[in-house]
């Protein structure tokens, strides 16, 4: 009796091992699966790449800072040199894309030369969160003469203030495709990046 108890905790804590172990695993498998999305992502939206632009699209974080901690807030602001409209897409270290604007305070995309812009908007009531997990978030901006088409809102889950945009990685390939067929003139991008790093304990308390 002694015995088969022995041998039944030592199957039991086998068990237990083997769901550890298989979780941890399964939690790094979903976090590498993220991150290689994210990184394709990345690329597809480098791809979108105006060498000669006949006008200027600036995109920045209000504090310009490189590197954030998990928690907290940041605000993007953009600006251009002529009469625009913009897309910006940005692009969570999780491989989740969100287009920021246009957006529900200004639905039309459409920005006035010089005039600078805030995400969030000063009337927004709300703050921009920095969410993780660890890695290197990007934000791409895409300024046209026209509106861009390429982003429609079929393509987007809109139940929210900005809507996460399904298959990312197909949007990118169809914005260059779009404005790979433009004049050079009549549009200009810009992609800013920084880093996401866990917040210090002091900050989490």
């Amino acid at each position: 009796m002694k015995r088969v108890h022995s041998t039944a905790m030592v199957i039991g804590i086998a068990a237990v091992l083997s769901f550890v172990l298989g979780f941890g695993l399964q939690v790094a498998c979903a976090a590498s699966a993220s991150d290689m999305k994210a990184k394709q992502i990345v690329v597809e939206a480098k791809k979108i790449k105006n060498e000669n632009p006949r006008f200027k699209i600036k995109l920045w974080t209000e504090d310009n800072k490189s590197k954030y901690s998990e928690g907290q807030t940041i605000t993007f602001k953009f600006s251009s040199n002529r009469d625009c409209y913009v897309t910006l897409l940005d692009i969570g270290t999780d491989g989740a894309v969100y287009k920021i604007f246009p957006n529900k305070w200004h639905a039309s995309g459409k920005i006035e030369k010089d005039k600078v812009y805030e995400i969030p908007p000063k009337d927004g009531e709300f703050t921009f969160k920095i969410k993780g997990p660890q890695g290197m978030e990007y934000v791409k901006a895409i300024a046209t003469l026209d509106p861009l088409k390429s982003v429609p809102e079929a393509t987007a889950k809109t139940a929210q203030d900005f809507p996460m945009i399904e298959d990312a990685d197909v949007v990118m390939k169809n914005i260059k495709v779009e404005v790979d067929k433009k004049d050079s003139s009549t549009w200009a991008e810009s992609l800013i990046s920084f880093n996401i790093v866990t917040a210090p304990k002091a900050e989490k308390e």
